[in-house]
């Protein structure tokens, strides 16, 4: 992300490993706010830079579930079944 701040995959697999290590407790950063917060602000960018990629929309909605954004997560996740409907 440091060498392309405009490629959006590699926000999207950051967030997945934000993910990862939100939810696994084999580390300290696990349930902690800073890692979600980072995994929000990963898909979030990712979003912005690919509008058309449902990967992105997909991870995004995930990341709003985990904050509790539901609504907000229903409509990524709209979006993204939207972009592609026949994955």
């Amino acid at each position: 992300m440091s060498r392309d701040a405009s490629f959006a995959p590699a926000f999207i697999w950051y967030s997945i490993a934000m993910n990862a290590i939100y939810t696994s407790r084999w580390n300290e950063e696990f349930g902690t706010r800073v890692t979600l917060e980072r995994m929000v602000a990963a898909t979030t960018k990712a979003v912005s830079l690919a509008p058309d990629d449902a990967l992105a929309h997909a991870r995004h909605s995930a990341s709003l579930t985990v904050l509790g954004q539901f609504d907000a997560a229903a409509a990524a996740a709209d979006r993204a079944f939207a972009l592609a409907s026949n994955d």
